[in-house]
């Protein structure tokens, strides 16, 4: 813990419902909403499986009348959202349900945002332009890994020009999060991988992160805890429910934490890295983390010796540094063990890599996130530190 002379806000749901089964509650909470008419947010894949229907079971039993919009992919886009906008003009819709993984959650948001404000989604990217409250959300995550059920961003790539677009106020965090651990049993070995990496980057980057404040840091290193003791298992043995309420409680508390801190290095160069060469953002995180806090290593030293306690590993005796680089080894042997793959298997040549390298820096930068760390990287860096991640694996 530590005190300075600033000042801290904290924002969450106004509401967050936790429990296995607790999906079943979403009519009970739209009808203390006041709503009659609720938009579903989610994707094919969802609706395939049940789960999208279930939810639409409980909403209709408890009078709520349903649309659903289920052309959401694995990264949103503006075309996506705009799409869902129409088809939410069409129904006199009066609340929005997310319903799956970030992506369909911040799909929701999007469509909130366009429902009550005008102009583009383009116009609103970056931090507090949101100028009024946007309709009302429920979000039920599938996944647990992205904590967009508690966040005030939305991450939408814009399709013209190639980029992962951040928008985020407060006036974004969905009004209800119901996070049920049964809405992830179909979830599979990779995706869970995924989603898990996406927590950990949301963790250990809130924690480190120039904005994050004393209450954060129990959030931060709880989250990193209970991610270590559990994600093997939900990733081995998708059916244990125990792993994955962990994980729910995990992704919950990594949500809250860089909600209100900001994401740093593993997002910056994630981010840029997911929208050049189309690959889900958690995977894209989980190649990029290490790299990002292996060069944050020597500017923040203390709190990554706490990561690495987090972890489990004994740190007495070692020096600040040697501690805090078991940390960062520490997250290797967690990729390692849930299979994560590096850039070259899943086909990124490196010389295109390198090509656009200077580009992905830029984005980066312009995200913001880069400003945040504790150690900020200039442009030759981040392409050196991208060079390094593609050589290493």
């Amino acid at each position: 813990m530590f005190m300075t002379d600033r000042t801290y806000e904290f924002f969450v749901p106004a509401t967050i419902v936790t429990g296995i089964g607790s999906a079943k509650t979403v009519g009970t909470w739209a009808k203390r909403l006041k709503k009659a008419r609720a938009f579903v947010v989610t994707d094919g894949r969802l609706s395939e499986v049940g789960l999208t229907e279930r939810i639409c079971d409980c909403l209709r039993e408890s009078g709520v009348h349903v649309v659903v919009y289920d052309g959401i992919t694995t990264e949103p886009t503006t075309a996506q959202v705009e799409k869902g906008f129409q088809l939410f003009q069409e129904s006199d819709c009066d609340l929005l349900i997310g319903l799956g993984g970030g992506s369909c959650i911040d799909a929701a948001k999007g469509i909130g945002i366009m429902a009550t404000h005008t102009g583009s989604l383009k116009d609103y990217e970056g931090w507090n332009k949101i100028t009024s409250p946007i309709l009302d959300i429920i979000a039920i995550p599938t996944t647990a890994g992205t904590g967009s059920e508690v966040s005030r961003a939305a991450i939408i790539t814009d399709t013209d020009r190639r980029v992962k677009m951040v928008i985020s106020s407060p006036l974004l965090i969905p009004k209800i999060a119901i996070e049920d651990p049964e809405m992830t049993l179909r979830l599979p070995p990779s995706m869970t991988a995924y989603s898990g990496f996406d927590a950990l980057a949301h963790a250990i980057e809130g924690y480190l992160s120039r904005l994050t404040q004393p209450l954060l840091e129990t959030l931060a290193l709880g989250a990193v805890k209970l991610i270590w003791e559990n994600l093997r298992q939900a990733w081995a043995n998708g059916d244990n429910i125990e792993a994955r309420a962990n994980m729910m409680i995990a992704q919950l508390l990594a949500g809250m934490t860089f909600s209100n801190s900001s994401t740093t290095i593993g997002h910056a160069l994630a981010r840029p890295l997911g929208a050049e060469f189309h690959i889900p953002h958690g995977l894209a995180n989980a190649i990029m983390l290490p790299y990002g806090l292996e060069y944050t290593v020597c500017a923040a030293p203390e709190k990554l010796a706490k990561v690495a306690e987090a972890m489990g590993e004994a740190t007495a005796g070692s020096s600040v540094f040697v501690a805090a680089e078991k940390g960062v080894e520490c997250i290797r042997v967690l990729r390692r063990d849930v299979h994560i793959p590096t850039m070259s298997e899943i086909g990124i040549p490196r010389e295109r890599l390198l090509q656009v390298a200077r580009k992905l820096a830029e984005d980066g930068i312009n995200s913001g996130s880069f400003g945040r760390n504790p150690r900020i990287p200039s442009v030759e860096e981040i392409v050196s530190i991208y060079e390094n991640a593609y050589d290493q694996g």
